[in-house]
């Protein structure tokens, strides 16, 4: 089941003071430490399932972040806008949680929640490997987010300072149409390729039986 974006609002603006120490860098973030092989595994299937959780939150974030990004360039772009705002300084109002943080406010989800382990492996080394790699994943993916939503305060200042958001609220949603019917007519065009050639695929399966046939 998809998350609800809450918890992404969770992550962005938590407080930082969480209980867990910050991480070396590249270390993978570990759930609170029990004891035994057993314990072992239920710790790392728990740090997997909150680093799931982040994954499926930080996705549809970065997707909006990017739809974001790319209508206000499109309107900086037809304002003759684009080269004032490289010039542009924009003020940090809100430092980002790390993503140590992040991932600590996502365990916490996960402990009040717990999410089952399901199809998780219960070998140790196979989840220790399966953590490590997720960690670098949603580390990236965290990162590209911040980077996103950076982006999108900067433009959001910029446009408030010039005095451009009300005619840029005013143009956003013919942008917006023009988007939607720009993807309605490509995904006309790929179903109807994607006809023609199975088409052309059953005419040349007929053609190879009846000459088969005629052998």
């Amino acid at each position: 089941m998809r998350p609800s974006l809450l918890l992404v609002a969770s992550l962005v603006l938590a407080a930082p003071a969480l209980a867990e120490p910050p991480l070396n860098a590249g270390d993978p973030p570990q759930a609170p430490a029990g004891s035994g092989a057993s314990s072992a595994v239920d710790n790392l299937q728990s740090t997997l399932a909150s680093l799931n959780l982040m994954t499926n939150a930080i996705g549809p974030a970065e997707a909006d972040s990017k739809t974001r990004i790319a209508q206000m360039q499109a309107y900086l772009a037809q304002a003759n806008l684009t080269d004032a705002f490289k010039s542009f300084t924009p003020v940090a109002y809100l430092k980002p949680l790390t993503f140590d943080q992040a991932y600590q406010a996502a365990l916490q989800q996960q402990q009040l929640h717990p999410i089952q382990p399901g199809s998780m492996s219960d070998d140790l080394s196979t989840l220790a490997n399966e953590v490590q790699a997720t960690t670098t994943m949603v580390q990236t993916a965290w990162n590209r987010l911040n980077a996103n939503l950076a982006t999108v305060d900067a433009m959001t200042q910029f446009l408030a300072k010039s005095g451009k958001m009300n005619d840029y609220l005013t143009w956003a949603p013919s942008y917006q149409e023009a988007q939607k019917k720009a993807q309605a007519e490509q995904l006309a065009a790929s179903r109807a390729a994607a006809e023609n050639q199975a088409q052309d695929q059953e005419v040349a399966r007929n053609q190879a039986q009846r000459q088969l046939q005629l052998r």
